[in-house]
């Protein structure tokens, strides 16, 4: 094998590694969910995430996670439902006092809806009855 054929292949196997190399997250937004006057009145507060990674190694060469948790002075069981940009993400139910709902497509618990999560801005959550009680910008 002559110097250039070394050199040639050396490189190749080099830049057939580097998405692998180069693996970063494309987005993390996160943001703290304030509370509206009715959400006030029960104590709730919370936090939401979007963040997308992209890599070889993940289904379809990125990994897109949404997360919105809530906290609040309610009974256990209590349904909240969370919004991103007016699309339905999901049921939250809490325990203790907290509830969660973590979406991903690594489990293909994610809406296409919701995809790219790297557009996603506002976040809302709402309690069983509409009523807003807790939003954010990512």
């Amino acid at each position: 094998m002559t110097s250039k054929q070394l050199k040639a292949t050396l490189v190749g196997f080099a830049v057939a590694l580097t998405p692998i190399l180069q693996a970063h997250a494309d987005c993390r937004h996160r943001t703290r969910l304030a509370a509206t006057d009715e959400g006030a009145a029960i104590g709730a507060g919370g936090n939401a995430e979007a963040r997308q990674q992209t890599s070889p190694i993940y289904y379809g060469g990125a990994r897109e996670d949404f997360k919105v948790q809530v906290e609040a002075y309610v009974d256990d069981g209590t349904i909240f439902f969370a919004y991103a940009d007016g699309l339905f993400a999901g049921t939250l139910e809490t325990a203790l006092g907290v509830a969660e709902i973590e979406l991903d497509t690594e489990t293909f618990s994610m809406p296409a809806e919701l995809r790219p999560v790297c557009n996603l801005s506002v976040v809302e959550v709402t309690d069983e009855n509409g009523t807003l009680i807790a939003f954010g910008n990512l």
